[in-house]
């Protein structure tokens, strides 16, 4: 049940960054301080970014919880701090929607927490 939960944040996550990338409009009021009609060029370069860290996250998981082995091993913690510092921002924002993002952010770093907490019993 909880790597579905951490999963389905996950996922959230990757649909709102994909949805900023293409200039959806549920993305609107839920990223970027939801201060934008549309999402300026660079926000949304900036966004493929963010895309590559929530594939990386999710892989991460993956094979953690495939006991498999993690280059580098830092990964979860910094992966951690991530989740913490976007939970943060979430937090501080603007936009009411936007701070609901702090939830599932929160819950990707409780995954990485608990995972890393298994990878450094191993």
């Amino acid at each position: 049940m909880k790597k579905a939960i951490i999963t389905l944040a996950l996922v959230w996550n990757l649909t709102l960054v994909l949805g900023v990338i293409f200039n959806q409009e549920y993305a609107l009021t839920r990223a970027a301080g939801g201060q934008f009609e549309t999402f300026p060029t660079g926000i949304r370069i900036a966004y493929v970014l963010n895309t590559l860290i929530v594939v990386w996250q999710y892989r991460t998981l993956l094979k953690i919880w495939a006991h498999r082995g993690i280059n580098p091993n830092c990964l979860p913690k910094l992966f951690l701090i991530i989740s913490l510092l976007s939970a943060f921002v979430n937090l501080i924002s603007r936009s009411p929607n936007e701070r609901w993002n702090a939830i599932p952010a929160l819950i990707i770093a409780y995954g990485f927490w608990s995972a890393r907490k298994t990878t450094s019993s191993d």
